[in-house]
């Protein structure tokens, strides 16, 4: 049986083979400078250097492993700089051998082997000398017992606070580096989620036991004292109130040690939108009451910010906003932002464009900690294919959290507009509503998703006062989820989307045309003109539905770190009664290609798309471009 404290190289019985220099994983170590010369020791390129290729013999070398080896290969990561000479060649294979046996050691091939031949009448097509490289790898050993033992002084006993053992090292899981170090490294954390705050792991003893093939591991740990959350100091709030941060301290004074309230004060304070960074810390030392004093550090943003976008589509033509922002106005969170957009320019329809100018006011913990108050008012005129507007819009909400990933929210809205349907008379009303939405999200980027999803519910009854008062209702769910599967480092992404619409207690043609349901365009059927699916009038206008209906799939293929390509497919309907009505309205398919260069600043993506079932005057493509993916 052999034993290794910490890192140390293992002490050696007679007849027994060699065990890991260290757990950790191996990294590959590049061929150092030659102090002298300045060159990569043993790669002077002259007339008598060696010109190499390398072949591998590893039949029953796991697939995973042999890419390590590969990757760490110094013969390999060196073939494009020849050894001087044979001399050079062979301190390379020396050193090869040795580097490639440790990684097959720290994947917990313990027993594994190398060899390697170079003979001088073997050469390649190119009249290069051959090495072939023949790794064995042997048994993989796997852990027998990985067990706790308190360090000296230590206040609890780890194997009781543990009573199932090391997290993450059960029996009979492979004896990698990996592994072992990775379980030595998760001991703090967990032991901190138990209320020691202050762990500290103080040695590692690997024990190997060739006759048997497994790995025995001691862990000696210190678990420090358990505390309770002490008084909380602020650094670099400056004129922001500090009763923003005390609202966001979820533990009353003496209450066991938690790293996830810490954690979740974090996420609340970034939330704000006050801070460009955010950080709170335990202390390291126990106060004398023994409770655990806990800071928070915060770097406030500018006060003032700025934006703009632009995006491009064939049926829409281009259209661009600007903002300007003021945040922290009194010094309690609260923003006040402008907004400028003017839309439809070059529209395939001619039409002559839209534009709108906004303003919002939004305060934090309004009422009760967590609340945001936002005020809007916004003017504005739109010419979309199926109507033209004008309107003057104003919306109070109050949202708050529900849970860690979700919001709810309920308001007013009163809105005085202008709308021509292009069917006479042109139509004024004055709509008062009650918005109330529930969003829940674990997507992991806003731009540019690639695992989690977006679950948005939305629910307003209205109060319509025109020719005649009539109350109605409209309902929108909007359902996004993805999957990444191949590389880790750089995802392909399955992204699927779904929305859904419905009017309640109408028909369509007795509300406000921008009321309505419809469907075609970039956000939700591609390939067909915006507002393009559902029925239409004699002279060929979308009229809008009562019910509308879509769903979408995405596949992004990452092909380098700057680009991708997505193939995609969307479908979707939108019917006149409350629900799809497939015998007056078909499910209209389109499907494309898009491109998508990942800059610094997000995804910018440009989608070709054509319909597969068009109607009679459907454009043969659409053309889309924006900036993030297109849900």
């Amino acid at each position: 049986m052999l034993m290794a404290a910490g890192y140390a190289q293992p002490v050696l019985a007679a007849d027994q083979p060699a065990v890991p220099e260290s757990a950790a994983p191996v990294q590959p170590q590049p061929i150092k400078p030659d102090p002298v010369e300045g060159k990569p020791a043993e790669t002077a390129a002259g007339e008598n250097a060696v010109a190499y290729s390398v072949e591998w013999s590893a039949p029953k070398v796991p697939e995973a492993v042999l890419a390590k080896l590969k990757e760490s290969s110094i013969l390999v990561s060196l073939q494009k700089s020849p050894p001087a000479s044979e001399v050079g060649l062979t301190r390379r294979i020396l050193r090869e051998k040795d580097g490639l046996a440790t990684v097959l050691r720290s994947e917990g091939f313990y027993d594994g082997t190398v060899s390697i031949s170079a003979p001088a009448t073997q050469k390649d097509k190119e009249g290069r000398r051959v090495v072939t490289i023949t790794p064995s790898a042997g048994e993989l050993y796997r852990i027998d017992v990985a067990r706790l033992e308190p360090a000296p002084g230590s206040p609890a006993d780890p194997a009781t606070l543990f009573p199932k053992g090391v997290p993450g090292l059960g029996h009979g899981a492979p004896a990698t580096g990996a592994a072992i170090v990775a379980a030595r490294d998760g001991l703090p954390g967990a032991l901190r989620k138990l209320g020691y705050p202050l762990p500290a792991v103080r040695n590692m003893d690997v024990v190997v036991d060739p006759a048997t093939h497994t790995t025995n591991v001691t862990y000696t740990v210190d678990t420090g004292p358990a505390a309770g959350m002490g008084d909380v100091s602020v650094k670099g709030l400056g004129d922001t109130d500090i009763q923003l941060v005390r609202n966001r301290v979820f533990w009353g004074r003496g209450d066991k040690f938690d790293p996830a309230q810490l954690s979740r004060t974090e996420s609340e304070l970034s939330k704000l939108d006050l801070f460009s960074a955010v950080r709170a810390r335990n202390a390291n030392t126990l106060a004398s009451d023994g409770t655990l004093p806990v800071v928070v550090e915060v770097t406030p943003r500018d006060p003032h910010f700025i934006g703009a976008g632009i995006k491009y589509g064939t049926s829409d033509g281009f259209s661009a906003n600007t903002f300007w922002g003021h945040r922290n106005i009194t010094g309690e969170g609260d923003e006040l932002r402008l907004d400028a957009e003017v839309g439809r320019i070059l529209a395939a329809d001619g039409g002559s464009g839209d534009g709108s100018l906004g303003l919002t006011y939004t305060r934090p913990d309004v009422l009760q900690p967590l609340q945001t108050l936002t005020l809007n008012t916004k003017v504005l005129r739109e010419e979309p294919v199926a109507y033209t507007r004008t309107a003057l819009t104003n919306e109070a909400t109050l949202e708050r959290p529900i849970g860690d990933k979700s919001t709810g929210s309920a308001g007013l809205s009163l809105e005085y507009t202008r709308t021509d349907d292009y069917t006479p008379p042109i139509q004024t009303f004055l709509l008062a509503g009650m918005p109330f939405a529930f969003r829940t999200s674990d997507q992991d980027d806003a731009l540019n998703p690639t695992k989690g999803g977006t679950l948005k519910l939305e629910a307003t009854p209205y109060i319509e006062t025109g020719d005649e008062t009539l109350p109605f209702g409209r309902i929108d769910a909007r359902l996004s989820q993805f999957w990444p599967f191949g590389s880790k480092k750089r995802p392909h992404v399955l992204g699927w989307r779904a929305g859904y619409g419905l009017l309640l207690g109408v028909h369509p043609e007795d509300v406000p045309a921008d009321r309505r349901l419809y469907a075609g365009g970039a956000d939700s059927v591609r390939g067909f003109p915006t507002q393009g699916l559902g029925p239409r009038d004699d002279g060929d206008t979308p009229t809008g539905g009562r019910t509308a209906a879509y769903t979408g799939v995405d596949l992004r293929f990452r092909l380098s770190e700057d680009w991708g390509v997505v193939p995609f497919l969307d479908a979707g309907i939108v019917t006149k009664g409350a629900t799809p009505d497939f015998a007056t309205e078909k499910i209209r398919v389109g499907t494309g290609i898009g491109i998508i260069y990942y800059s610094p600043i997000g995804p910018v993506r440009a989608d070709f798309a054509t319909p597969v079932n068009p109607r009679d005057g459907d454009a043969v493509f659409q053309f889309y471009v924006r900036l993030g993916q297109s849900f």
